[in-house]
């Protein structure tokens, strides 16, 4: 009770010895070592001021009458209650407070899908809380975790990790964490014990970051923002959120990058980078309709094949599908047809092609 336990009733015991020769014997109360080597009986009697809770007798007889017993039941009684009378002089009820020198136990529940969470990767977590806190700690299948330990705040402080560790995070939170892995598209930041989450190296910084070590350190703590927490609960986080923007810099998603060093950015690809714009646009097009390419011959009569089918037009009816002159029919069908440019138009480029297959 001094020590804080809480305990439902005081108890208290005696030892009860038999002294004997021939017939004559006596019964003795609280006997000593000396008393219980020369004796024939050690009966220990322990319980409340209202009953006996244990009982254990060792003898060197081959039995002890009914009277005997009876008799040491009685003085057993008698000095449990005396003991007890000088016991609650001192104390009658338990402290409120543990005390200092008593150990300590904790019992909380977690869930059972959190209790790898508590475990880590081989033990790795909970024989590091073992070790760091001197504490036992031992994980039940149902979530059941009991904290056990001589120092209370180390037990304390256990116990706050573990809460911690297997709570839920939301996004908006804001932590300060410690940077314990950098990859090339960002780093790992520990938030809690055993709780790592993503910094995405587009989230570091509004500025754009080449390189994630060249803003961040292995060991070094940063500020970060939760933005999310997905399904299997892997964390997104962002350091920049949490920097005030610089001017000229808009607002962006998450996942950009932000402009590159030097100007430039995916703009420049729009603008010039399309091939199939410069093909309409530039000196192939323009050639095409001063009679260089193809299409220029076909409408020219000049390199290209359609001056081929000009020239060969000479023959008779019979090698021109429409059964008329090669050369005018040709052209004239040439010019009819649809332009190889005009290729937003699909049905009728197709129909183009298909009837210069045919011919």
């Amino acid at each position: 009770m001094d020590a804080g336990v809480p305990i439902a009733s005081p108890v208290a015991g005696a030892g009860i010895g038999l002294i004997r020769r021939g017939d004559d014997y006596r019964l003795l109360t609280d006997m000593q070592g000396v008393e219980d080597f020369m004796g024939y009986m050690d009966f220990k009697i322990a319980g409340t001021s209202q009953g006996v809770t244990a009982l254990q007798m060792d003898t060197k007889t081959h039995g002890v009458p009914v009277s005997v017993l009876a008799e040491a039941l009685e003085k057993g009684r008698a000095g449990r209650l005396h003991i007890l009378e000088a016991m609650n002089a001192v104390i009658s009820t338990p402290r409120q407070d543990l005390s200092a020198y008593a150990p300590r136990m904790v019992c909380i529940t977690v869930p059972e899908t959190k209790i790898g969470l508590v475990i880590g990767p081989g033990g790795k977590n909970v024989r590091g809380l073992q070790t760091d806190y001197e504490v036992s700690v031992d994980i039940e299948d149902d979530g059941t975790v009991r904290i056990f330990g001589i120092d209370p705040e180390n037990v304390k402080k256990v116990t706050d990790i573990i809460s911690e560790m297997t709570r839920e995070i939301e996004a908006g939170e804001v932590f300060t964490g410690k940077v314990v892995t950098i990859t090339d598209f960002g780093a790992f930041i520990e938030i809690i014990p055993g709780r790592d989450g993503l910094l995405h190296i587009s989230d570091i910084a509004w500025e754009r970051v080449e390189k994630t070590e060249d803003v961040l350190k292995i060991g070094e703590e940063v500020q970060v923002k939760v933005v999310s927490v997905d399904g299997d609960g892997k964390v997104r986080l962002s350091r920049k959120e949490l920097l005030p923007r610089p001017e000229g810099i808009p607002a962006s998603s998450s996942g950009d990058r932000g402009p590159r060093r030097g100007g430039g950015g995916g703009g420049g690809r729009r603008g010039g980078g399309n091939d199939r714009s410069r093909g309409r646009s530039g000196g192939s097009s323009s050639s095409s309709r001063s009679g260089g390419d193809r299409s220029g011959g076909e409408r020219s009569g000049g390199d290209g094949s359609g001056g081929e089918r000009a020239s060969s037009g000479s023959g008779d009816a019979g090698d021109s599908p429409s059964g008329g002159g090669s050369g005018e029919g040709s052209s004239a069908r040439d010019a009819g047809g649809p332009s190889l440019d005009n290729r937003d138009d699909s049905m009728r480029g197709k129909a183009y092609f298909r009837q210069k297959r045919d011919q």
